[in-house]
């Protein structure tokens, strides 16, 4: 009885170990690498190849977000996405995935022409920093570059205040 409870705890014990195995060495849905012409949806969201991807450590103002500069309305979110665009001009970029968000999103880094463009966005001024490139950010807030030319809320407080 002991010899037969042993045999089905070290069976367990395998089995268990085995599915571990198979779960480490499986693929994590991840592309390697993102290559390719890429469709730019706002300052910090890109679509490449059917794939939708959201540039990792930066929020960039929303497409319909407004800033007030001047004492004016600024449409900046717009303006973010434009300078985007306006950096990759059409040229291919590469994306490295790091992980999926909340939405499904692929979280990148991604390069046009060798430069970083989640660092470039922020700073040139266009996106805040969201877990990474706080010095960009800083540099770009004391020199007054883009929405730091500006008033603005924050995109992630822009957007709780406009429930999305």
């Amino acid at each position: 009885m002991i010899s037969g409870f042993l045999r089905d705890r070290a069976g367990a014990v395998f089995i268990a170990i085995a599915v571990l195995a198979v779960i480490y060495l499986l693929p994590s849905g991840l592309p390697e690498t993102l290559r390719g012409p890429a469709f730019v949806v706002d300052g910090d969201s890109l679509e490449i190849l059917g794939s939708r991807v959201r540039l990792h450590g930066i929020d960039a103002p929303e497409g319909r977000q407004n800033c007030s500069r001047d004492g004016r309305n600024w449409a900046c979110g717009r303006d973010a996405g434009a300078a985007l665009r306006n950096k990759i001009h059409g040229r291919q970029v590469d994306c490295d995935p790091l992980e999926y968000d909340q939405y499904d999103r692929i979280l990148a880094r991604c390069h046009v022409g060798g430069e970083n463009l989640n660092l470039w966005m922020v700073s040139e001024g266009w996106a805040v920093s969201f877990g990474a490139y706080r010095n960009e950010e800083r540099d770009a807030r004391n020199n007054s570059r883009g929405i730091w030319a500006s008033e603005f809320l924050r995109p992630s407080e822009w957007r709780h205040q406009n429930g999305i």
